[in-house]
């Protein structure tokens, strides 16, 4: 087998790979092209932190329903995800269950808050599926620190800490 090369002139030689790898080199070439944009300040943290593999999950503006204490929760909706996050059957499993997958969240003011906030994927209108974080999220509503408000735009990322699924929000 010839090795894939990056260069403009070069394509994929189709009779040695399959579409599977095929797809999973542009897959990872998105990925570096997304991790460009991670806000340098948090890549440090997250890597003084030992995290790897920082995806970008998805972007969206606060509605008021994201920051209010009754509701006490951060949705969005599966067809907003940008990228895959949920990469075993655990992590997945979690999810769908009542106690939802405990994460860690590092703040919009790089504060780093352990396993209190829950990832769980529940039924909207009966027919579509969206996350939620949960739990403590309205601690992170509402620290004055991280000044969120309603149509404030956010982005949320996932990181590993060894093979733990982590978060970080970034007010843009």
């Amino acid at each position: 087998m010839r090795p894939i090369s990056l260069n403009n002139s070069d394509t994929l030689d189709h009779g040695s790979y399959d579409l599977m790898k095929q797809k999973e080199l542009e897959v990872a070439m998105a990925l570096v092209l997304l991790s460009e944009r991670v806000p340098p300040e948090l890549r440090i943290l997250i890597e003084s932190f030992n995290g790897t593999d920082i995806l970008l999950v998805m972007e969206k503006i606060l509605k008021k329903s994201d920051l209010d204490r009754n509701q006490n929760r951060l949705s969005f909706g599966v067809d907003k995800v940008k990228n895959q996050f949920l990469i075993t059957k655990e992590e997945i499993d979690k999810v769908n269950q009542p106690g939802g997958l405990q994460v860690t969240v590092i703040q919009p003011c790089l504060e780093i808050t352990p396993k209190v906030v829950e990832l769980r994927k529940r039924t909207k209108n009966g027919r579509y599926f969206e996350f939620v974080l949960t739990g403590n999220w309205f601690q992170i509503a509402q620290n004055k620190m991280n000044r969120l408000q309603t149509n404030d735009k956010v982005t949320l990322w996932s990181f590993r800490k060894g093979s733990d699924l982590c978060f970080a929000l970034v007010k843009a």
